[in-house]
């Protein structure tokens, strides 16, 4: 695709599909969100801004999620597609609960029905699995050797650490399960008796089981420590404590990059310390389980 202005491409969709009372929700460099209505029905269009290769593709992953969820719905609240161009556009149904959080962080602490909520919604992503062959959903999105092996290459793993991480990844085998891949507090969907909606999902596929699990731990765990007692019970009552493990030293290796990548001034740097505090924690897990 070839850049186009906002204004140009929520035209061509709105003549497109008819979409009436049209409002921005959100706006970044990548995508725009839309409210408005279709037949009626309030509704919301997500429209890619950007030609960048790598959203392209994420862009077009997440279509074929959504149109694989028709096709075989998770046991878990997602929004239902209404209509894509299968390029650059889709609209979902309106769902109007408030995000966990605006951010990549949770900010402040979350009562124990939510708590219990957003865990349950995890555990019930990682059960389903799609049966048609071809299914976007079966993709593997994570090449964990390459992953530890480019960590240790920055620093962030010791050759101490890789050795462990990957006697603990031949421990696990092939086995894989679904995932979001992408468990902000952003992309998860509060409500009323702690209803849980599930959005975003240009990184879902197929992840050692727990990946999400281990997304919450980190982005969650920080502001509303409560939930990781939850997280540690699912992860036991599963038998993949090595998986989590693994799953958990490249999350939060990749979070201290992503931080330590920041400006001075940069206020997230806060939550460096914080970080570097679980993943010490982190070092010793996956160091006992390596044995």
């Amino acid at each position: 695709m070839t850049e186009s202005s906002p204004d140009a491409l929520l035209a061509a969709v709105t003549a497109e599909v008819g979409l009436t009372g049209t409002r921005i929700v959100r706006g970044t460099g990548k995508s725009m969100l839309v409210a408005g209505e279709m037949d009626r029905e309030p509704v919301i269009a997500k429209i890619l801004l950007t030609a960048d290769s790598f959203w392209v593709a994420k862009w077009q992953h997440e279509i074929d999620i959504y149109r694989s969820f028709t096709r075989e719905r998770p046991p878990v609240r997602i929004p239902q597609l209404k209509w894509t161009d299968g390029e650059t556009a889709l609209i979902l149904e309106w769902i109007g609960d408030r995000p966990a959080d605006a951010g990549r962080y949770l900010s402040g602490p979350l009562d124990a029905g939510d708590i219990a909520a957003v865990v349950a919604a995890a555990e019930a992503i990682s059960t389903w699995q799609p049966t048609v062959p071809g299914s976007p959903a079966r993709h593997v999105m994570v090449d964990y050797e390459k992953r530890i092996d480019r960590y240790h290459r920055r620093g962030f793993f010791t050759l101490a650490d890789r050795e462990a991480l990957l006697r603990l990844l031949a421990r696990c085998g092939d086995r894989r399960e679904f995932g979001h891949g992408d468990l902000l507090p952003a992309n998860m969907l509060l409500g009323a008796d702690h209803a849980c909606t599930v959005v975003d999902w240009e990184f879902g596929g197929q992840y050692l089981p727990g990946y999400d699990l281990a997304t919450l731990y980190v982005l969650f765990g920080g502001a509303a420590p409560a939930i990781r007692p939850h997280i540690e019970a699912a992860v036991a009552s599963a038998g993949m404590d090595v998986e989590f493990s693994v799953n958990l030293a490249c999350i939060l290796v990749r979070e201290l990059r992503i931080h330590q990548e920041l400006s001075d001034g940069d206020i997230a740097r806060g939550r460096l310390p914080g970080l570097v505090e679980t993943w010490a924690e982190g070092r010793r897990r996956i160091h006992a389980r390596a044995g």
